[in-house]
């Protein structure tokens, strides 16, 4: 409600406590064919970013492979030997192991692997992706499920 009072106004603003935020799970496919870029650019209908709110607790958990120089050798979602092939990792991601299962999120680089859990420092996106920037000649990509709780 708006009020007046001569030259000044106040605005009363009601506030309410949200409803709990339910557990949420997302289910994924990281194609190790694209980009991050092509992936956000809606490349593959089987990916999607997924929307985390500061505070959250997410946990991956990954299956699949990486075939990082078709056909053979392959990785799993742990990716290559420390080491190998680290000069086509992404920047952010030039020290973890290279075609891995990598995500970001606003102010965070993580090292996923197989399996993690974090807490999210802010709210925004989460983005999935295999480090690699040479995606032309891999093949295979990792099956991914996200749970998120709420704070």
């Amino acid at each position: 409600m708006l009020t007046e009072i001569g030259d000044v106004a106040s605005l009363d603003v009601e506030v309410r406590a949200m409803k709990p935020r339910p557990l949420v799970s997302v289910e994924l496919f990281v194609d190790a064919r694209r980009s991050v870029d092509a992936l956000k650019d809606g490349a593959d209908p089987r990916w999607t970013v997924v929307p985390i709110w500061n505070g959250d607790t997410v946990t991956i958990r990954t299956t699949g492979e990486v075939c990082p120089s078709e056909p053979t050798p392959c990785f799993g979602p742990a990716g290559a030997e420390p080491g190998r092939w680290a000069n086509y990792n992404y920047d952010a991601f030039a020290t973890s192991r290279h075609a891995s299962l990598v995500a970001v999120l606003p102010g965070q680089a993580i090292a996923v692997g197989a399996e993690r859990a974090f807490v999210a420092e802010q709210a925004g996106f989460l983005i999935l992706f295999v480090n690699d920037t040479d995606e032309g000649n891999n093949t295979g990509g990792f099956d991914v499920r996200v749970d998120i709780a709420p704070r």
